[in-house]
Parts: structure tokens; sequence; C-alpha cells
């Protein structure tokens, strides 16, 4: 009796594992790497970019960059293997206010990119902010999907 519980158990955890996509097609999370995340981004209206080459990625550090000192980094990515995701909030009025990607969710023919916009709850410096974040993960060929969580 040990031997089959065993061997049972067994089978039901074999089963168990995760691959990239599922037979049965059932959406998967996806791992990312947030590289940035900051309160003055430089960018005057909210946008959601998809970067999957070099010279984008440059473009877009140098405006951020424009309004810092010392700026940021530009990472070094592998664009045959990874892309970046770059998230502006927009210009705010005031301080506290954050985004950033709380998950992503790989389906059949698609990536779905949740969202996390944070406001003020309380008091917070009154200066124009411009909040972005940064994040990396592998490169995908299939649709991409942005939502805002409520």
């Amino acid at each position: 009796m040990r031997i089959l519980t065993l061997i049972l158990l067994t089978l039901l955890v074999s089963n168990c594992s995760s691959t990239k996509l599922s037979t049965n097609n059932t959406p998967l999370k996806i791992n990312f790497k947030q590289l940035i995340a900051e309160s003055q981004g430089g960018f005057s209206s909210a946008k959601f970019l998809i970067i999957k080459e070099k010279q984008t990625t440059q473009d877009v550090y140098n405006q951020i960059n424009n309004i810092r000192n010392p700026g940021f980094e530009v990472p070094t990515i592998d664009y045959n293997k990874q892309m970046l995701f770059a998230l502006f909030m927009g210009e705010k009025s005031s301080g506290g206010y954050t985004i950033s990607v709380d998950h992503i969710i790989e389906s059949s023919n698609r990536l779905t990119v949740f969202i996390n916009e944070t406001s003020p709850k309380g008091m917070t410096t009154m200066a124009i902010t411009s909040p972005f974040c940064f994040v990396l993960l592998e490169k995908s060929d299939k649709e991409i999907i942005f939502k805002k969580m409520k």
C-alpha cells in the first residue's frame, strides 16, 4: 500500500510541473526585472513603450538624463533575447505618484502587462513630478496589452 501511494504521489507531482505554455493554454506569469522606478522621468505625457532595439533605448535614456545629474547608465541588453518596457505616468502636480508593473501574464497569443499606479495619500512634496519605471523581460513577438489595475 505504501508503494502504491508513493507511486501515485510521484505521478501527481510530475504532472504539476510548469512549462512556458501549458498544454491547455492556461495563462502563466512571466518573470521580469524592474531596472528603475523614479519620480522624475522627463516625459510630460503618459505613455507605455515596448523597446526592442538599442537606439530606442539610448534615445529614451537620453531624454530622461536631460534633467538628471548624474544620469542613469544605459543598461546592457541582449536584444536577441530581451526587451524593455518603459512606462511613463506623465506629469503630475505633486509627489506621491508611482507607476510599476505588478505582474505579466502570457497566454497563447499575447502578453498582458498589469500596471499599478498609485496617487498621494496624504502630505506630499509640492513639486511637479513625472513618475516612470523600466522593466526588463524575455523577448516576445506576441501582442502586448497594457492594463491598469484598479
